[in-house]
């Protein structure tokens, strides 16, 4: 992913058209989801910005992918599946503008949990799945957590229906 002089200013100028289009879409939300989403890629561009001013690796880039996923799910904040598919594809947009092929399988792991293309899931043994539908399940639990705190009860019930057994 090395970037040529003339490259990394027309990425530059892309990313800083993106955050600036964003910033402009978040001074008119009213919507806290709508907001959060904003903010999020708004601070992707920006570390994607600076990552490619520094001529960085592709690692570093899907490291920034890795800690904005990580701030969100630490946050209180739950996102349904439509949110999470728009947040996902808005990535992988920035992604493209970066260059960027592979989000190094965070995108997948955030959004479902898993990295299909992993091959200790391909390979896995009937032992090793089990331990990964124990680990799904701990995350569903999670997740009602995280709504039983917002109030939503019933989704949170809903939602731990979810669990593998």
């Amino acid at each position: 992913m090395n970037l040529s002089r003339y490259n990394i200013k027309d990425t530059l100028i892309k990313l800083n058209s993106f955050i600036l289009s964003e910033q402009k879409k978040l001074q008119g939300v009213i919507n806290e989801m709508d907001a959060l989403k904003l903010t999020v890629l708004i601070e992707i561009a920006k570390k994607f910005s600076g990552l490619t001013e520094s001529n960085a690796s592709p690692d570093e880039f899907q490291k920034a992918i890795k800690g904005i996923l990580n701030a969100i799910d630490n946050s209180k904040v739950v996102l349904d599946s439509e949110d999470q598919d728009d947040l996902l594809m808005e990535i992988e947009s920035l992604m493209d503008i970066v260059d960027l092929e592979s989000s190094g399988g965070y995108l997948n792991e955030w959004r479902y949990g898993f990295d299909p293309e992993n091959p200790s899931i391909v390979n896995a043994t009937d032992e090793q799945r089990v331990q990964m539908l124990d680990k799904f399940n701990i995350e569903i639990d999670k997740w009602g957590d995280k709504l039983e705190d917002n109030g939503q009860i019933k989704v949170a019930n809903l939602f731990r229906n979810l669990k593998q057994k």
